[in-house]
């Protein structure tokens, strides 16, 4: 590529900086991109903890998606920003591979857009392309030099011979092509097939009459209309078939393409893989990845897109669509690795509204990208395409249409699970009463939204409200669905749990023990939701005192949960938790501690400090301590769980006020201790 020198000069910058830009300023086709994917495939062996190569425009989105194929996510505090989850992973990639490490950002348009991103600490370097100057150590690319150009001209055609035969026309050729890259890899290709060098020069002239000769090349020159008029070259030859097959491709975001997604683009066409190959990579108007995908320059896609058959967006979003429709609302982990591509697509797609309004299901490009951003953690983008999707719900739909109900709902549950219940109370309830004006009373949307309220009723405390909105849930899921089936026992085992919760134990267990048999029958595969009801029938038997059957039924949990789900996961932390409390009851103190304490570093670290599900542990090691008559540690517990429960709960809910009444008992046990 004719960059051998800078390539020594960007290893030695990394050697003396951690952080190192490829800046080309003003410049497109120059090959930054290109140098840096050189450099990381020739010093790969001197980074053995790792290379990571993300997208400067989604920097936060691809580095979790890196965590999740090597090193596995975590469930992580919903208030954390981006940045603080990506210096998490970014600390836990220093953890699990120490050895030096290169992050690769390319295409970054500011420093200050990722400078939040950038590791803190470790053994790092980072090497960023961009357009711009900044203020780090950076190697300045500029175009090739002419020696260079016409090395990489004579290396393109193959045929030296007629290079020798008219040396002045290839270098005039190199010299208007502007010692460009990209530009002179695209002619090269041309020339290796057909064509003499002074007529293809001639004809470049033509088809830019614009342009004029470069004897000196300014850092700021804009080639834009000499890599068009290359670019036009390799694109006037081809048939409809082969533009046809690029056109669909520059409908795709710029990133890695797999070829059955053109391919469910263009089913009347049977070699997709031939002319992706032959037709578009031997030109240079396509590059081929090492893992067998396909990516486009910039500046070829901006050229093909005015020029591209317009019906081909409604193709790209229809496979978009059927690719979204199978995200499931729970992504497991090697779920992740494979969206982790298709991510930026699916945005791309949503930009299409016009094509979007003929799909039928096109409101699972939003919904897909929702559950993708959820299972990473990723709130505040989980919030913005629900924004989205609501948007474009209301302008296509109507503001009281089911869909824009799905919409409202969703935002609910993410208000829910970032702690803004009365925000999620507001959307639940807009929410159903949209179904139930559209789908009516006893519908299964009106159902599935009442389940979700009901669910934040019960962390309100609202326990009689939840048995409210559960008994019409069970009713209707009932009457369309029969008894056995998964929603009906999901919302069940809620009202089971509710019933524990208000002592009708005797209710409580005939339905747990109900969903348990079912699900062991009906779903003996499902072993994480057969660990979900061994967990809830054990809570029961430890709220009636039934000790020994409470800890033989969390045990089993226990270990089904760690060998799915591993030792620090937070449904882990649940269960730790509900069987130190059975120790604590059996007078096993130790043993309570030592269980308490793991599942409070657990969810310390996955959750956050002021998580409720914190607050709860707290709350009952405290109440460990005070039976320990350690009363200094259950005075400092009760307290940090009282106010994280004042925090996210409120004044006037149960769990504050029982922990105050606790807090103020502790308190006042210790006064009387101290006087005697």
């Amino acid at each position: 590529m004719g960059r051998d020198r800078e390539m020594v000069e960007l290893h030695d910058q990394l050697q003396k900086a951690d952080r190192v830009a490829i800046a080309a300023v003003g410049m497109g086709g120059v090959g930054k991109t290109t140098l840096a994917r050189q450099y990381a495939k020739a010093y790969e062996g001197e980074y053995p903890g790792g290379i990571w190569w993300v997208a400067g425009r989604s920097v936060a989105t691809e580095i979790v998606g890196y965590a999740a194929r090597s090193i596995g996510l975590e469930e992580l505090d919903p208030s954390w920003d981006e940045a603080r989850v990506v210096q998490h992973y970014l600390a836990r990639w220093e953890e699990r591979f120490p050895g030096r490490k290169l992050l690769v950002l390319d295409d970054v348009a500011e420093y200050r857009d990722v400078k939040g991103y950038l590791p803190r600490s470790g053994a790092f370097q980072v090497l960023m392309t961009t357009r711009v100057r900044m203020q780090i150590s950076r190697l300045e690319l500029g175009v090739l030099r002419p020696s260079a150009a016409f090395r990489l001209l004579r290396q393109l055609m193959e045929d030296d011979d007629r290079l020798r035969s008219d040396i002045p026309s290839a270098k005039a050729l190199c010299k208007w092509l502007g010692y460009l890259p990209l530009a002179i890899e695209l002619v090269g290709r041309y020339l290796a097939e057909t064509g003499t060098i002074a007529g293809v020069l001639a004809e470049l002239r033509a088809k830019s009459l614009a342009a004029r000769a470069i004897d000196e090349v300014p850092e700021e020159m804009d080639y834009g209309r000499n890599v068009e008029a290359a670019i036009a070259l390799s694109w006037e030859p081809l048939d409809e078939r082969v533009r046809l097959v690029l056109g669909m491709v520059s409908v795709f975001a710029i990133g890695p393409i797999e070829l059955g997604w053109v391919r469910d683009c263009l089913p009347e066409v049977e070699d997709v893989g031939e002319v992706l190959d032959r037709g578009l990579v031997k030109r240079s108007l396509l590059s081929r990845l090492e893992d067998g995908r396909y990516q486009m320059h910039a500046l070829v896609r901006e050229f093909v897109a005015v020029r591209r058959d317009g019906t081909l967006g409604e193709r790209f979003v229809r496979v978009m669509t059927e690719i979204a429709q199978t995200i499931p609302q729970e992504v497991t982990l090697e779920q992740q690795k494979t969206l982790q591509d298709i991510e930026q697509h699916l945005v791309e797609a949503a930009t299409y509204t016009s094509c979007l309004e003929q799909q039928t299901n096109s409101v699972r490009i939003f919904t897909g990208l929702v559950y993708f951003y959820e299972s990473q953690n990723q709130w505040k983008l989980s919030k913005k395409w629900n924004k989205e999707f609501l948007k474009f719900s209301e302008s296509h739909f109507g503001s009281y249409h089911s869909v824009t109900a799905d919409a409202l709902n969703n935002l609910g549950v993410v208000h829910y699970r970032t702690g803004d219940y009365k925000k999620a109370t507001r959307l639940y309830h807009k929410a159903i009463n949209i179904w139930k004006l559209s789908s009516g009373e006893n519908s299964i949307n009106v159902a599935k939204g009442l389940n979700n309220l009901a669910v934040l009723q019960r962390t309100l405390g609202q326990y009689h409200d939840a048995e409210t909105s559960l008994l019409q849930v069970v009713k209707t899921f009932e009457e369309i669905y029969g008894r056995t089936h998964a929603d009906t026992t999901i919302a069940i085992s809620n009202l089971a749990d509710v019933y524990n919760l208000l002592r009708n134990y005797e209710e409580a267990e005939k339905l747990f023990q109900f969903v348990l048999e079912t699900n062991k029958v009906e779903r003996p595969k499902d072993r994480l939701t057969i660990a979900k009801n061994l967990n809830n029938l054990g809570t029961l038997y430890k709220s009636t005192k039934i000790y020994k059957k409470a800890e033989s039924l969390y045990a089993e949990a226990l270990e089904i949960v760690k060998s799915f789900l591993g030792h620090d996961h937070i449904f882990t932390a649940a269960i730790l938790n509900n069987l130190a409390g059975v120790y604590r009851e059996l007078g096993n103190h130790i043993r309570a501690e030592r269980l308490y304490l793991e599942a409070l570093e657990i969810r310390t670290t996955k959750l956050g400090c002021t998580h409720i599900d914190t607050a709860r542990t707290l709350n009952d090691l405290s109440l460990l301590y005070f039976y320990m008559k350690q009363l200094d540690k259950a005075i400092s517990h009760m307290s940090g769980a009282n106010q994280i429960f004042k925090e996210v709960l409120g004044e006037n809910n149960l769990s504050t006020v029982t922990s105050e009444q606790s807090l103020a008992y502790m308190k006042q046990v210790k006064t009387q201790i101290a006087g005697s």
